[in-house]
């Protein structure tokens, strides 16, 4: 038997590895082994099955709005009720074929000319459509108080530039693969095929002038203030007067996040034909549309972007596929009814208990930091002192409304672009206008967390509070190790590579001293060099078969990495002091240690595991290391680990003291 129950757990532990070789797969193995991939998804384990759930109850709290009577339903209700009828009206939507688009899809010639160019775009812009650079409202990095427009480099089909530059022959089929899905959607469409091959062209030469991934999260380098003249000095072929009259708004300057890009973007449209121009668009557009047609659309675009990018073998159900639509276009609408109905005051005050002794942990950490000098810890009090902290859902007034919003229950195609598009106003209403430092990144029904730097603020939706990552009734330091390590990550980022150059407001300001900055860097280079080294495993985990390594890119996860080290790090002290306060759980007879449930409630978060076309997209683009990673790299870092599971040299969770990196 290669398997042990332990008290508290849900699953037994794998014991065909042992906790000091490989402690994510001794955690998650089992569960592995008993919950396989379903064949929609690319990945499944903690976070995905979490979504997998919300998406459920987001279907049964839309189905339940259907049988309440039209005198009963509020206008949003209606508005989630006729919007989930259209996209589930299949018989409709086959009988309208690419009918909803013809008249779109013929609307892109002349695009030689500015003036035509500056209309096209907007109106992909407007309805929030990637095509060549992307468009948002955003607080003004140096001003954090108003919110200014940035434009930012996009334009792409595929997921990443490294898609379009590796060398690598799996990166050259699928560039094949995508030329041959550009053609059939191109003839599904009515459309002049074999001009794939040129649209993957003026791609490649996008995704060469895009900037790396590992440097946009640096403030200083994406941050460019122009006036109106400069923009039109930096892209001389766009009619900037024409594109931003039909905005309906006054720009007299922006933020231009990658200017090399937008230059290459000028030069573009003189080195590529009308032709080319017109059929880059009806891609950009049957790409993005491509799931609200009819089935040969939709089964198109999931043979590429579900089987080839992901690896999934089948469709997700339509059920699961319109409630996902239906709350990303309104998600604060839906937000509302789930708050309503899977609220729970107990468990938000627990969180906001950890918050708070996750704030007086690091307030101490912060005075015995070696690395940081006095001037430096002063200005570090100031930004925690600053903290916004959002819980489970919004308060009353902070809701979202979705008032003039016109949804009918037979537009499908129409309420998607009618929902992205009132988005756009939404955001556009921003412009110019203070900044509500409370305002909410996500909704509570998102299973994820976040930290914001220009409010300073931090959020815990209400679909994280719960198991495997907090557990009311469960062992405390399971919690502990999940969601509190959770919350000191998040809790991190405002003081990490990242967040050193926002001030307490939010602005792009650097508040440490050359003296602090050096010795951060120099932890912060280490760190990245030990990840550089690291690797993950494609194909037979077993090594029985042809196995491919990627390497991992220690620069582009650094920030994520530094602050799983420090979560944990920060959570293994404040469960001490959680203990101090409410008692050292008692021990059952074969009981683990609570100091051993921790670290498994840092595994448990982790216990995920994807196909290896979703790894290697994953491995590519995210911030994030792979999730086995992320659980075993980060424990290699603690003494505190070695200790509680007697991790000698020569394991393969150990990692020598020497080599032990402490940043928090």
């Amino acid at each position: 038997m290669n398997e042990v129950t332990l008290p508290h757990l849900s699953a037994p532990v794998d014991c065909s590895v042992r906790p000091q070789d490989d402690f994510h797969q001794w955690v998650n193995g089992v569960w592995f082994r008993e919950n396989p991939i379903p064949a929609d998804k690319p990945g499944w384990g903690s976070f995905i099955s979490l979504r997998d759930e919300s998406i459920r109850r987001i279907q049964e709290i839309i189905l339940s709005l259907t049988h309440l009577e039209e005198g009963s339903r509020t206008q949003e209700m209606r508005c989630i009720a006729d919007f989930y009828a259209s996209g589930m009206d299949e018989e409709l939507i086959e009988s309208l074929g690419a009918d909803p688009i013809v008249s779109m899809l013929w609307a892109f010639g002349g695009c030689n000319n500015p003036k035509r160019r500056a209309i096209v775009l907007r109106d992909f812009h407007w309805g929030n459509l990637n095509a060549l650079w992307r468009v948002t409202v955003e607080p003004d990095m140096k001003d954090s108080s108003v919110h200014i427009l940035h434009l930012g480099q996009s334009g792409l089909g595929l997921p990443d530039r490294e898609y379009y530059l590796d060398p690598n022959p799996k990166y050259c089929e699928v560039r094949e693969k995508y030329v041959a899905h550009i053609d059939a959607m191109m003839s599904l469409a009515g459309l002049p095929v074999l001009l794939g091959r040129r649209i993957l062209d003026l791609e490649t030469q996008l995704a060469q002038a895009s900037m790396p991934t590992e440097d946009l999260r640096n403030g200083e380098k994406v941050y460019h203030k122009m006036t109106r003249e400069e923009l039109s000095d930096l892209v001389p072929n766009m009619d900037w007067e024409t594109y931003f009259f039909l905005w309906g708004v006054e720009v007299e300057s922006c933020i231009v996040m990658q200017p090399d890009f937008l230059r290459k973007v000028n030069s573009l449209f003189d080195e590529f034909p009308s032709n080319v121009w017109e059929a880059y668009f009806q891609w950009r557009l049957l790409d993005g549309v491509a799931p609200y047609l009819s089935k040969v659309f939709v089964e198109e675009d999931f043979s590429f972007r579900g089987r080839i990018l992901s690896g999934a073998t089948e469709m997700m159900s339509r059920e699961k596929r319109v409630a996902t639509v239906v709350d990303n276009a309104l998600g604060w609408a839906v937000g509302r009814l789930y708050a309503e109905k899977y609220f729970s005051e107990s468990a938000r005050e627990k969180i906001r208990e950890m918050v708070d002794l996750g704030i007086g942990v690091f307030r101490d950490r912060i005075e015995e930091l070696d690395w940081m000098d006095a001037e430096t810890k002063a200005a570090a009090r100031r930004k925690l002192e600053y903290f916004s902290v959002n819980l489970g859902y919004p308060d009353k007034e902070k809701w979202r409304t979705y008032t003039n919003l016109q949804i009918f229950p037979d537009e499908y195609l129409g309420n998607v672009l009618r929902a992205n598009c009132f988005e756009m106003e939404y955001q556009f209403a921003k412009l110019n206008q203070p900044v509500d430092r409370e305002e909410w990144e996500m909704t509570p029904q998102t299973v994820n967390a976040c930290y914001c730097p220009l409010r300073n603020s931090l959020t815990f939706p209400l679909a994280i509070i719960q198991p495997p990552f907090f557990d009311e009734s469960g062992h405390p330091a399971l919690s502990c190790g999940a969601m509190l390590a959770i919350i000191f990550h998040e809790m991190t980022h405002p003081f990490d590579d990242s967040g050193s150059a926002h001030d307490e407001f939010g602005n792009l300001k650097l508040w440490w001293t050359d003296t602090s900055k050096e010795n951060f860097t120099a932890r912060t280079e280490e760190m990245v060099r030990q990840w550089n080294e690291e690797k993950i495993a494609l194909g037979d985990p077993s090594g029985l078969s042809d196995v491919e390594w990627l390497p991992i890119n220690g620069q582009l996860t650094c920030g994520e990495n530094i602050a799983d080290l420090g979560g944990v790090s920060l959570a293994y002290k404040a469960m001490q002091v959680y203990f101090e306060k409410h008692g050292r759980p008692a021990m059952e007879e074969g009981d683990l240690t609570p100091e051993q449930y921790f670290f498994i409630g840092w595994a448990r978060t982790w216990g995920m595991q994807f196909r290896d076309e979703y790894l290697r997209r994953l491995v590519a683009s995210d911030f994030h290391a792979p999730p086995k990673l992320r659980c075993n790299v980060t424990l290699s870092y603690i003494p505190e680990f070695h200790q509680a599971f007697g991790v000698q040299e020569g394991d393969g969770m150990y990692r020598a003291p020497e080599q032990r990196l402490e940043i928090w």
